[in-house]
């Protein structure tokens, strides 16, 4: 079967639709939004980065990343200090709150994966990965 362009756009961006509201459903409880959970995993496997740092493999910008954490530090999750070798810098950990909430975060993105893949033999989702890897690269994401 033959799809246009646009078909298969307007397909990404139905799934992405879909992983956001399911992400929500699963997080909501906890009272975190979907974009949480990988900030939330993030923070647990690497003590206190700076803020920049988090931007930067989150791969969301500066502005964005200081408001979440706004949101995460009012909610208790997360604190936020100077670096202790450059004022400048600020970094971010996770609260005992936070530590608590990091298991709910990866449990709830390992349910949303694994419905997303469920019935992809091994083969297909490494073809999957590859097609998604050209097409990041095909729009700059990645290294060329």
């Amino acid at each position: 079967m033959k799809f246009t362009n646009r078909e298969i756009t307007k397909k990404i961006l139905y799934i992405g639709k879909l992983h956001k509201q399911r992400m929500t459903e699963l997080v909501a409880e906890f009272g975190m939004f979907a974009c949480d959970p990988p900030l939330f995993l993030y923070l647990s496997k690497y003590k206190n980065p700076t803020q920049k740092e988090l931007a930067d493999n989150l791969n969301v910008s500066a502005p964005t990343m200081s408001v979440t954490l706004q949101r995460m530090e009012k909610a208790g999750f997360i604190s936020r200090r100077p670096d202790d070798l450059d004022a400048r810098v600020t970094r971010v950990g996770l609260t005992e709150k936070g530590e608590n909430l990091a298991i709910s975060a990866k449990n709830a993105l390992k349910i949303l994966e694994d419905e997303l893949m469920q019935g992809f033999s091994e083969e297909e989702r490494t073809l999957f990965f590859d097609f998604l890897q050209r097409s990041a690269k095909n729009l700059g994401g990645e290294k060329k």
